[in-house]
């Protein structure tokens, strides 16, 4: 029987922002977790490899803040690989894979390769999900199931035709279309009726060079080039996506998720098909959220857990996350000579709890130090430009920006006065200065 991991439940039980939903599935070994990484904007995140996880499918979560919308929250659902060909009968993967369809906003399946009558075979569970589920086919804005997002990694699609190149988009639709019967139960039939939207997304190797070395062990600048620029439009498409599900018009929030998923679950293991309509109802009730051990209770706790999720991370508790607009300064370099500590970056750096990475730069005066410290923060504006500061920057200005990759990181530029500037008169502060960057930085920039 499946089983439901309590601590999943109690994460997005305390959710009460909208959820952006994505679920991926497909076969082993096709870098599914690695994607879903690159969507969290995170090196690390899912595990990577057949040998870091337990035998068996199950559903993994990763809940994290939207990097885009204040008002919501992105959850990833990262399914184990399994091969689909063969599935018959009533099978752990199948339950899961509705599951997925039913959870998820934006449902993507990931494959290696090419798009062709083999690969449509390995889709095959597709056709049983309907076993689970009771889905009227898509006809109206009455019903909105999720979009499907086909991935094709290491992309051997021939885009080519009749002397024309098609887009990925119009590539999947043909096979598509080609590949529905008659009868109703193909599966390029079932994802039509299934997903409102079928798009498809290909991808170079991300490494061709990595000679079996784990991708997220491989640095950023080593990347493919144009598997950056694919998977940045994949995270562009996904996280500017409409929270359109089988919810139809109406936001879910991490309570409702969890309601969703309880009562999924408690039907799949009583063997009772699931009816879209009757979920909603139960989903959108303004009752409070039921505990977990309550509901297990009522229900039987060895017959209504689902298949194991596991988060890997939750937001850190107590601590401050600075997102600065303008720097302070850190060190002044005063009109006598003397460096004074301002007492108010003092304070701002007392409440960060956070590990931190601290980049200071260092140059001659006038050389773009603060514009590339600004891009570095990934703003239009912050550290003083052009010719307004020529003479005027003294001593050393802070700014602390969350870190874009590691989201429990907080990332503090030091930003110098520039160096050599025969204005200021004594040259010692330049060596003090100097000092001072190499000392409080964990890299320093030469410019």
């Amino acid at each position: 029987p499946l089983k439901l991991n309590p601590e999943a439940m109690k994460i997005l039980s305390a959710i009460t922002k909208s959820v952006l939903v994505v679920a991926i599935l497909g076969p082993p070994n096709t870098g599914k977790s690695y994607l879903m990484n690159r969507l969290a904007n995170q090196r690390k995140g899912f595990l990577l490899g057949p040998g870091n996880k337990p035998p068996g499918c199950r559903m993994w979560m990763w809940c994290l803040p939207h990097p885009q919308r204040d008002d919501q929250c992105l959850i990833i659902l990262d399914v184990d690989g399994f091969e689909t060909k063969e599935q018959e009968g009533d099978t752990t993967e199948i339950r899961i894979s509705a599951l997925a369809l039913i959870l998820s906003n934006i449902f993507i399946y990931n494959s290696k390769g090419t798009i062709n009558e083999e690969a449509l075979d390995k889709l095959q569970f597709i056709t049983k999900i309907s076993n689970y589920v009771e889905i009227r086919p898509n006809t109206g804005e009455e019903r909105k199931c999720p979009e499907f997002l086909w991935c094709v990694r290491d992309s051997e699609l021939n885009l080519w035709m009749d002397g024309f190149r098609l887009i990925a988009d119009d590539y999947l639709l043909s096979i598509l279309t080609i590949g529905q019967d008659t009868d109703g139960c193909s599966v390029s039939r079932c994802l039509k009726n299934l997903f409102h939207r079928q798009k498809c997304f290909e991808f170079s190797h991300p490494c061709p060079e990595a000679d079996g070395t784990r991708m997220d062990e491989v640095l950023e600048g080593k990347l493919d080039r144009e598997f950056q620029m694919q998977a940045e439009r994949l995270r562009n498409y996904v996280l500017n996506s409409e929270l359109e599900s089988i919810m139809g018009g109406h936001n879910v929030n991490g309570q409702m998720l969890a309601r969703l998923i309880e009562t999924c679950v408690s039907s799949m293991c009583k063997g009772q098909r699931i009816i879209l309509e009757n979920l909603r109802d139960i989903v959108l009730c303004e009752k409070p959220t039921v505990e977990l051990d309550k509901v297990t209770a009522e229900k039987g706790v060895k017959t209504t857990k689902v298949e194991r999720i596991v988060p890997l991370t939750k937001p850190s508790a107590g601590s401050v996350m600075y997102d600065m607009q303008e720097p302070v300064c850190l060190i002044e370099n005063s009109a006598s000579g003397e460096l004074r500590v301002n007492q108010e970056a003092v304070n701002i750096l007392s409440e960060i709890s956070q590990p931190v990475v601290a980049v200071a730069i260092v140059g001659l005066y006038r050389t773009g130090k603060s514009y590339l410290m600004n891009k570095l923060a990934g703003k239009l504006r912050g550290f003083s430009l052009g010719s307004t500061i020529q003479s005027e920057t003294k001593g050393i200005w802070m700014m602390c920006v969350p870190h874009p990759l590691n989201h429990n990181h907080c990332l503090i530029l030091l930003d110098t006065e520039g160096l050599g500037d025969v204005e200021k008169g004594d040259e010692k502060n330049d060596s003090w200065i100097f000092a001072l960057a190499v000392l409080l930085s964990s890299m320093l920039v030469y410019n």
